[in-house]
């Protein structure tokens, strides 16, 4: 079995700093334990934030998640059905929800900070990240530490923060310390807290620096892309006939207009309202039909630059299907194909098979990843 990695261990100043080389020259720093010691009884031990890379789940789900909400917000206050504006509110909720959830996980990695002092007999442990401050005490001769086994399952550890790798414990109450830490860190800040005098039910574990032969840790991760991979591109090819359809419906409009639609001026109007400015505009077809449109305009200005002298094409045989003017002389086909069959083909493939990937895997439930193998 080939050795795949090289570890430097150096002392500084009481810090252990550990340094990684993979077998493609990488370099890789894990320091996040500062111990100072001004003596056996004043020790402090801050463990600093984990500042890895934003994983491409968490991204797509920040990205869709706020342009949805985005398109949610402008069509909830349209004039849009009530049935309509019931599912976008919901929706919203949802994703409101889950973005909230990311939130605390990118903040809690990239800003979340422990420290451990110690004072006397007392122990004292302080948690913070950005709007949030956990303070807690405990005696030392009455705690002891032990491990915590939680693993953090693949589909939720985009978010999901893991609550600590080791447990301080009294007969009145117990915490969690030491989030993302990995086994060399835990090891070295169990030793730490065993010499200031608490019991410990926690043995070191000891880390083969060669290959992995467990399978959870090995391949849960490629699996887990593997499995999102395939289930996007199995989405690309519904997503791409749905943006087709629209593609050819609106193409097809538009030669219809092209071919046998008649231009007429509309009878404008302006209306405000507490929450945006309204259009409301009618026009009379060749057979007498009353066609009349509104919804959100901006302001005024706005108003009156393309509403005030506005012109429709329509169909002269259903006059409801019509186009503002300004549309029709500015339809490009290039564009349409971009928008249809590419940037919106990849936007419902992305979400859909988001949603798919991680429901798949929450059932399947078997693939898991321990706390110092989720760093990216």
């Amino acid at each position: 079995m080939s050795c795949r990695t090289l570890t430097l261990f150096e002392i500084r100043n009481d810090n252990l700093q550990v340094t990684v080389m993979g077998h493609k020259g990488k370099l890789q720093t894990m320091n996040r334990l500062q111990i100072k010691k001004d003596s056996d009884k004043d020790i402090s031990i801050e463990i600093s934030p984990l500042k890895d890379k934003v994983s491409k789940t968490q991204l797509m789900f920040l990205i869709f998640g706020s342009i949805g909400l985005l398109i949610a917000f402008s069509q909830i206050f349209s004039d849009e059905k009530p049935f309509a504006k019931l599912f976008l509110i919901v929706w919203s909720i949802i994703w409101i929800f889950f973005l909230i959830k990311i939130w605390n996980v990118l903040k809690w990695r990239r800003f979340g900070k422990e420290v451990i002092r110690i004072s006397g007999e007392q122990l004292i442990l302080i948690k913070t990240c950005p709007l949030k401050k956990i303070r807690e005490s405990f005696n030392i001769q009455d705690s002891r530490i032990l491990k915590n086994d939680y693993q953090i399952p693949a589909t939720k550890e985009f978010f999901k923060v893991h609550p600590g790798v080791l447990k301080i414990e009294n007969k009145r109450k117990s915490t969690l310390i030491g989030k993302y830490l990995n086994e060399i860190e835990t090891n070295q800040l169990a030793e730490e807290l065993k010499t200031i005098g608490l019991k410990s039910e926690y043995e070191d574990t000891v880390i083969d620096e060669t290959e992995s032969t467990d399978p959870d840790i090995k391949y849960s991760k490629k699996y887990v892309k593997r499995i999102r991979r395939r289930i996007f591109l199995i989405c690309l090819i519904p997503a791409f006939l749905y943006g087709y359809s629209l593609y050819q419906k609106d193409t097809k409009e538009y030669n219809l207009l092209k071919s046998v639609g008649e231009v007429t001026e509309v009878n404008s109007e302006f209306k405000e309202h507490w929450d945006t400015d309204y259009y409301y505009f009618y026009f009379i077809a060749s057979n007498g039909q009353k066609v009349e449109s509104s919804g959100k305009c901006g302001d005024k200005e706005r108003f009156d630059s393309f509403y005030k002298d506005l012109k429709v094409v329509y169909n002269p045989s259903n006059p409801e299907q019509y186009m503002e003017y300004p549309y029709f002389e500015d339809y490009s086909v290039n564009y349409k194909i971009f928008f249809y069959l590419i940037l919106l083909t990849l936007i419902l493939a992305g979400m859909v098979s988001s949603v798919i990937s991680f429901i798949y895997l929450a059932i399947k439930g078997q693939i898991k990843i321990t706390p110092h193998n989720t760093r990216s």
